[in-house]
This record gives structure tokens, sequence and C-alpha cells, in this order.
């Protein structure tokens, strides 16, 4: 059964006056299911708001949707059941102009709910983050963007930790430093004695050594590592993560959670997004 479908069938038993003759009727499979769920575990109408999701959606994700629809006006009537600043963010992305039409209640939700079908395409399903099954990276989805984004640069850092040990360039170092921040200086001299237990390819082996290709090689690095992290997470807990992100990153993220990764590093991973979040916490 899925986890949703069991949270679901949950709440209803939990609404029976006779739930516990009703659990008798189902396989020992499901049964064990349903008595496993965290027994506050019930849903509202309000956990699944469409309208909550799709705010929390980088508008990126939209374009496909719009650009799926040969006439115009009914881009034009899609959009206007979005917020006011997500319009406005597609309207300048897109360099449209666009007017907003009043909706019913009725064609507003029918126009979030074709949004959020084309997102979820086959998988047709996404759990309310409430009841996302217990996962130590449950704990990405208290970030915000800007902590997210900063956690993506800060995993590379292990990474250039490993490379500077074996630089020899003195001027390549000094590029190095003058590139991070203080904060990510900070954080690099806390673990300059890091040693990486499996093989990445080197951080720095085609840096052109400028500033820009530097920042650019650091946060794929990290994207790369954060993908890694979420290797064998619950589908929806990635599927709020990546699209929180723009499809860039998302997809980038997607495609590296998707590897064949061992246990063991995935495990290790994942300590060392917990101790730079826990990092960014104390430096707020």
């Amino acid at each position: 059964m899925k986890s949703s479908s069991t949270i679901v069938l949950k709440t209803l038993l939990n609404k029976a006056t006779n739930s516990k003759k009703l659990l008798e009727f189902l396989p020992d499979s499901e049964k064990k299911e349903i008595l496993d769920l965290d027994q506050t575990a019930f849903f509202s109408v309000d956990d699944f708001n469409i309208e909550r999701i799709l705010n929390n959606v980088h508008y990126s994700w939209l374009y496909a949707t719009l650009f799926s629809l040969e006439d115009t006006s009914d881009a034009h009537i899609l959009m206007s059941a979005l917020s006011f600043s997500i319009q406005e963010k597609l309207k300048k992305a897109l360099d449209i102009s666009h007017k907003s039409v009043e909706l019913s209640q009725f064609a507003k939700h029918y126009c979030l709910l074709v949004f959020l079908g084309s997102l979820l395409g086959e998988a047709d399903t996404l759990l309310p983050k409430k009841y996302l099954p217990f996962s130590e990276m449950n704990i990405l989805l208290e970030l915000s963007k800007v902590e997210l984004i900063k956690l993506i640069d800060f995993l590379a850092l292990f990474d250039v930790a490993v490379d500077l040990k074996k630089m020899v360039d003195t001027k390549s170092i000094k590029l190095i430093n003058s590139s991070l921040s203080s904060e990510q200086k900070q954080f690099l001299k806390k673990i300059s004695s890091y040693q990486e237990p499996y093989s990445f390819t080197p951080l720095l082996s085609e840096w052109d050594k400028t500033e820009e290709q530097f920042h650019k090689i650091l946060h794929k690095r990290g994207l790369n590592r954060l993908g890694f992290a979420l290797c064998s997470s619950h589908p929806d807990l990635i599927w709020y993560i990546t699209h929180f992100l723009d499809s860039g990153r998302g997809n980038s993220l997607i495609k590296f959670s998707e590897k064949k990764i061992s246990a063991k590093v995935v495990h290790h991973i994942r300590a060392q997004v917990l101790e730079i979040i826990n990092f960014i916490r104390k430096s707020r």
C-alpha cells in the first residue's frame, strides 16, 4: 500500500467506532503498515493544500505546463490561479504581458490541479511534508532557499580541503582563499584535516584559475554531494527539495540522487550535510 493510502485509511479507521474489528479484514502486511504509523498520523483537507504546495515550487518548473498550451489565452487563465508573486516572476522570466483573470474557486482549483498534475507526472501522488517517513534528511525541508544554496556550496568545501593538501601552486591557493567568504574559510579551517573515504574526481582538475569558474565548479560539486545524500530517500522528499530550487539545480539533484551509491557513502555524506546545517545555524 502506498504511504498516502495508508494514512488516509488510518484516518478513516480512527473515525470508525469498530476500527479494531475492521482492521482484522486487512492482509497482515497492510495491517502492520497501519499499526506502524505514528499514532497521531491523520490528515485534514488543509494538509493537501495545492496552492500552498505550488507556492513553494520554484516558478521555473511551471514553464513546461504553460508552453504545452497551444492557446495563449489558456496560459493566461492558468497563470491567474497562481499567487501574484509567481505570476509576476513568470511574466518577467517569459517576457510576456499578462493580465490576471478573475476565477471562481472551482476554476482556480482546477487550474492548480493542472499545474500540480504536470509536475507530478506518472507518480500522480504526493505526501504532505508532515507525513513523510522519518529521515535525517527531512531537516532539509526546514531550510530557507538561501540556506539550502549555502549548504550546497559548503558541501564542496570537503573537496577543496582534499585538493588543497595536494596543491603546491601558491598563486592558486591565494586565489581560492580570496574567492571564499569569511564563513566558508572558517568552515574550511574546521575540516582542514578531512580525508576523503571514497573516490571523487578532483574538484579543481579542470579549473581555469578564474573566480567565476571556481564558484561554478564549487556549486556543481555541492549539488553532486547533496544528490548522493538524497539517494534512497523517499521520492516525495526528493520532490519537495528539488522543486524548491530552480529546475536547473533541481534536475541536477534528481540525476545525482538516482545514482547507485553504496549505503556507506550515502551515510557519510549525510553526516556532512548535518554538520554543515549545524554550522550554518550556529552562525546565524
